[in-house]
C-alpha cells in the first residue's frame, strides 16, 4: 500500500493525485522504467547501453545526444556534471521545474552526476560497482502526515560507498531508475568508452579521413559507376573544407580513379566506425555529417531522394531516418537560400530558428553540422552555413547566437554614422568570403588531379607506341583516363563559374543598397577626379522607376533617393565599390564626420531660411 507523502492519506495503485489533499504523486511504476527487459543477449560499450536505457526509458524530460537542447547540454554540463565538456555528454534527466538543467542526472560514457536542488553535485563512476541498492523507508511525522523518503546506496570494489537520499535530492529524482541503469551495468556492458560528440573532422587522425572520403566517393559511384563533373566539383570543394593534406589526397586520387572499388558503401562505413571506436569518437555525429554531405552532391534529386535506391540504401547504412533526411534537405536548400536570395542577417535568424526546431525534432546533433565545416576553427566563422557555431572558449553557442543577433552585425557608432547598412548582411558576406576562398582552393586539387591524368595518359601512350601490336587493355585504360580528364577539366570550369557567381554575389553585399546622397556629396567633393567617379557612381546608382515606386508599399520619403543597380556589370561594380572606399564612404571616423558636415550645412541652411538670408 502506498501513501500520500503529504498529509498520509491511503492511495490506490497508480495514483497520480492524492483524493484527500490533491499532492501530486511521484510515480515510481511509470518514471521508474521497465528496466527489466531482456538487455543481455548482447553487450556492448558503455555509451551504446546508456544511450538504449535511456531511449526506451519513459522518463519525462530525459534527453538523448544527440537529441538534446543546446541550452540544456550547457548548463548542465557546468551546474549539474561539475563543468565537463559538454561533447562527452550521452544523455541527460532534468529534474529542475525552473531553470532548466541545474538539478537532475548526466550520463557521460564513464560516470554519471547527479544534483538536487539544494545539494552539490555528485560523481559516480561505473567502474568498479560491487553492489547497488535502493531501498524506500516510510515513517510518520509528529504531524501525523505519512513521510517517503528514497535512498541509493553505490558500493565500490575499493571499500568505497556513495549513498544519497530524496530528503538531498528532489522528491520527482528517479532514484529506482538509476539504481536499475547501474545494477545491470556490468551484465549489459563489456568496455567502458568515452568518445567526443562534437568534433570537426580535420581534427581526426589521417584514417578516418581517408576512410570518410573513400565513403563518398564509393556514394558518388554507386549509382552509375563514374563521378560527374557536378560531383567531382562538390567532392573536391568539401576536401578544401576539410582541409585535406596532399598525402591523403594522392591515396585519394588512386581510389577516385581506379576502375574497382573494392567494397561496398556499408563495408566502408563499416570500417569507417571501427575506426571511430578505435580513436573515441562518436560515430553518430560522423555518420550524420556523412549524410550531409553526401546529399548535399545530388542536389538535383533532393525532393525525390525516395525514389533512388542508392541514396536510401546508403542512409540506412548510416542509421539515418526519414525526418533526419528531411531535415538535412530543408538545410542545403536553406544554405542556397543564403548565397541566392541575398538575405540579411534578420531573416537568416528568422530561417535559422525555423532550422533549430526541425533538427531538435528530427534528433541532428549541432555537432555533426560542424564536422566537415560548418564553422571554421571552432569559432572563427561560418563556412558555407548557418550553423553550429563554437565561442573563443570552446563553449557552444550555436544556433541561438545566430538567430538572436546576426553574427557580423555592428552596433552603437556604426548606425548613427550611417554605415551600418552593410552589416545587416554580415552572416551572408561571411558566408560569401569563406565560399570564395574554398572555391579558389579547389583549383590547386584540379589542377593536381589533371597533371596526375595527364602524365597516366602520357605513359600509356609511350606504352602503345613500345608496343609492335595494339594492346587493347591499354587502350582501354588510356580511353578511361581521356575521359576522366574530361571530367575533372569540365568540374574546373563549373568551380571557376561558382567561384564568379560567389564573388559578383559578395560585391552586391559590400554595396550599400541604398546611397547616402548627401554623406556621399560631401565626401566626393573632395576627390580629385570627382567628376569622372561620379559619374561612374551614378550609373550604378540610380533613382527607381516609377514602375517600382507604384509597386512597392513603402513610403514616398523611404523610396525617394538612389538605389544601387543590381543588374550592373562585375567590373563596373568593383570600380564603383573602390571610388566608395577611397572617398571612405565606409570609414567610421570619416562618415561621422561627413555628416556632422552635412547637418550643419542643413541646419545654417535653414537658419538663413529662417532670417530671410540668401
Amino acid at each position: 500500500m502506498k501513501f500520500c507523502p503529504e498529509c498520509g492519506n491511503k492511495l490506490v495503485e497508480g495514483a497520480k493525485f492524492c483524493p484527500e489533499c490533491g499532492y501530486k504523486i511521484f510515480n515510481e511504476n511509470n518514471s521508474n522504467e521497465k528496466l527489466d527487459r531482456n538487455f543481455s543477449i548482447k553487450k556492448v560499450s558503455s555509451e551504446a547501453y546508456i544511450r538504449r536505457v535511456l531511449s526506451e526509458s519513459s522518463i519525462e524530460n530525459s534527453s538523448v545526444a544527440p537529441d538534446i537542447d543546446e541550452k540544456l547540454l550547457i548548463t548542465a554540463a557546468k551546474t549539474i556534471a561539475m563543468n565537463i565538456n559538454p561533447s562527452f555528454i550521452i544523455g541527460i534527466i532534468n529534474t529542475a521545474l525552473l531553470g532548466k538543467g541545474k538539478t537532475g542526472i548526466v550520463f557521460t560514457g564513464s560516470d554519471a552526476y547527479i544534483r538536487g536542488s539544494f545539494d552539490t553535485s555528485i560523481k559516480i563512476p561505473y567502474e568498479g560497482i560491487s553492489n547497488v541498492k535502493y531501498d524506500l523507508e516510510r515513517k510518520m511525522t509528529d504531524k501525523g502526515k505519512m513521510l517517503e523518503i528514497q535512498f541509493l546506496t553505490i558500493d565500490y570494489l575499493n571499500g568505497n560507498s556513495i549513498r544519497i537520499d530524496s530528503q538531498k535530492l528532489d522528491a520527482s529524482f528517479p532514484f529506482n531508475f538509476l539504481a536499475q541503469v547501474l545494477k545491470d551495468f556490468d551484465k549489459n556492458v563489456d568496455k567502458i568508452e568515452v568518445s567526443n560528440q562534437v568534433i570537426q573532422l580535420t581534427d581526426l587522425g589521417p584514417e578516418i579521413i581517408e576512410l570518410y572520403f573513400k565513403a563518398v566517393i564509393i556514394f558518388l559511384k554507386s549509382d552509375d559507376y563514374k563521378i560527374s563533373s557536378e560531383e567531382y566539383k562538390e567532392l573536391v570543394t568539401l576536401m578544401t573544407k576539410v582541409k585535406v593534406t596532399k598525402p591523403i589526397a594522392k591515396k585519394l586520387r588512386d581510389y577516385r580513379f581506379s576502375e574497382n572499388i573494392d567494397c561496398s558503401f556499408s563495408e566502408m562505413v563499416s570500417l569507417l566506425r571501427k575506426e571511430l571506436n578505435e580513436q573515441g569518437v562518436s560515430y553518430t555525429v560522423i555518420y550524420q555529417s556523412l549524410a550531409m554531405d553526401i546529399i548535399s552532391m545530388n542536389k538535383n534529386r533532393l525532393k525525390n531522394w525516395k525514389d533512388f535506391d542508392y541514396i536510401v540504401g546508403a542512409m540506412e547504412s548510416l542509421e539515418i531516418n526519414k525526418k533526419q533526411v528531411e531535415f538535412i534537405v530543408l538545410k542545403i536548400e536553406s544554405d542556397e537560400r543564403l548565397i541566392s536570395e541575398r538575405l540579411d542577417d534578420k531573416q537568416v535568424g528568422e530561417l535559422t530558428k525555423e532550422l533549430a526546431a526541425v533538427a531538435s525534432g528530427a534528433g541532428v546533433s549541432l555537432g555533426a553540422l560542424a564536422v566537415t565545416g560548418a564553422v571554421t576553427g571552432w569559432g572563427a566563422g561560418i563556412s558555407g552555413g548557418l550553423f553550429a557555431l563554437v565561442g573563443s572558449g570552446g563553449t557552444l553557442i550555436g544556433l541561438a547566437a545566430i538567430a538572436g543577433a546576426g553574427y557580423g552585425v555592428y552596433k552603437g557608432v556604426k548606425y548613427f554614422s550611417g554605415t551600418s547598412e552593410l552589416e545587416k548582411s554580415g552572416i551572408r558576406i561571411n558566408a560569401l568570403t569563406v565560399k570564395i576562398e574554398q572555391l579558389r582552393a579547389a583549383n590547386a586539387y584540379i589542377i593536381d588531379d589533371i597533371n596526375w591524368l595527364v602524365g597516366k595518359i602520357a605513359s600509356f601512350a609511350n606504352k602503345l607506341q613500345e608496343s609492335e601490336e595494339l594492346n587493347s587493355e591499354v587502350m582501354n585504360q588510356m580511353v578511361a583516363m581521356i575521359s576522366q580528364s574530361q571530367n575533372v577539366a569540365e568540374s574546373g570550369s563549373l568551380v571557376e563559374k561558382d567561384q564568379e557567381n560567389a564573388e559578383y554575389e559578395y560585391l552586391i553585399a559590400n554595396l550599400p543598397k541604398k546611397l547616402d546622397v548627401d554623406k556621399y556629396e560631401e565626401l566626393i567633393s573632395k576627390d580629385i577626379n570627382h567628376e569622372l567617379n561620379d559619374l561612374l557612381v551614378k550609373e550604378v546608382y540610380l533613382p527607381l522607376s516609377e514602375e517600382a515606386i507604384a509597386g512597392s508599399e513603402e513610403n514616398t520619403e523611404t523610396l525617394n533617393g538612389l538605389f544601387l543597380n543590381e543588374a550592373a556589370d562585375f567590373e563596373t561594380l568593383g570600380r564603383v565599390r573602390q571610388i566608395l572606399e577611397n572617398i571612405r564612404y565606409f570609414d567610421t571616423k570619416a562618415s561621422a564626420a561627413a555628416q556632422s558636415k552635412v547637418v550643419a550645412k542643413k541646419a545654417k541652411a535653414g537658419l538663413k531660411s529662417l532670417f530671410g538670408g540668401e
